[in-house]
Parts: C-alpha cells; structure tokens; sequence
C-alpha cells in the first residue's frame, strides 16, 4: 500500500500558489481613492475657513469665486457621504472574507479543470470553471471579494490543468479564496 501512494505522489504535480485573498487588497482602491478625495476636500475647506494660501485654496476660488467658501463645504460634505456609504458596502465583506480566510472555514478541491467557459473578448458574461463536480464562476467587473482573473485578461484557468481551489460557498456562487496551480 506504501508504495502506491509514493507512484501517487509521483504523478501529481507540483502546485505553486497564484492568488491568495489575504494578499489581495484590490477591493479597497475604489474606496481609498474616494476617501483620498474626500481628505483633499476636507483639508480644501479647513484650508479656506482658515485663509490659508495654497493650491487647493486658489482652486477653489478659480473655480467658484465668491461662493467657494460654501461650495468647497457642500463638497466635502458631499464626498464624505459618498464615501461613508461606499465604505460601508465595501468594507465588512472585505473583512468578512478576510475572517474566513483566517479561520480556516474554507472548502478545498483538487482536480483538473474539467469544463471550462472563458468569458468572451467582449467581455459582459462572467467566466465558468468546474473541478470535480464544483462550479465557479468570475468576473473582473463583479464586486464580490475573491480571485476574478479571466482568461482573457491573462487569467491562469484552463481545460485540463490541474488546480487546488480554497473556496467559501455563498449563496449565488463559490468565491475563489485560494488558488494554485500546476
């Protein structure tokens, strides 16, 4: 019996890891950038209330004149209720996800990819893929956390090659939490 598993271990191939969730802050750039948008608004409208001269300031004057002190006010408040709800959508899934990564609540499968629907160069349809019996599906434009790479845009799924998927069940689709590959 020994002996077959080593002939096994043999024939399997050597995986290496290609995508990992907790390394994977890709969710977080809209909303940073929001945020870094609504940080120049606000330090704008401190920097004005103050009468500080600067670039932001002078800005603000070019653009609205006599009403900046108000439209730089209704801006910063504007943003920042922008960015209150964006962080709110965003954030608790990302952290939900991360929490289920580090507590080890992952499925896993491995096998070869045995069905395989890119998602097509014009784009608008997620990508499929199906190991042993257990269906993902991804794409680049979802909001969901996870690995969303397709083909087309140089993801590394294929018919036939040969995968370890870390996964967590939702309840439209399996997410990608972990991926290696051959």
């Amino acid at each position: 019996m020994p002996l077959s598993i080593v002939s096994l271990a043999l024939n399997m191939p050597k995986l290496h890891l290609v995508y990992n969730f907790i390394d994977d802050y890709s969710d977080l750039e809209f909303p940073l950038s929001v945020g870094l948008v609504f940080a120049l608004f606000v330090f704008a409208t401190i920097s004005y209330y103050l009468k500080k001269r600067n670039i932001i300031t002078y800005l603000l004057e070019l653009l609205w004149q006599d009403n900046a002190w108000n439209n730089a006010l209704f801006a910063s408040f504007f943003i920042g209720v922008i960015f209150s709800l964006i962080c709110s959508m965003t954030i608790p899934g990302f952290l939900n996800l991360r929490e289920i990564c580090n507590t080890h609540q992952l499925k896993f499968v491995e096998g070869r990819v045995t069905d395989f629907d890119p998602m097509p160069g014009a784009g608008h349809r997620p990508e499929f893929v199906k190991v042993k019996d257990v269906w993902f599906g991804f794409s680049e434009g979802a909001g969901t956390g996870g690995y969303k790479k397709t083909a087309v845009h140089g993801g590394v799924f294929k018919k036939g090659l040969y995968v370890k998927i870390g996964y967590y069940p939702t309840f439209h689709n399996n997410l990608i939490l972990w991926l290696e590959t051959e």
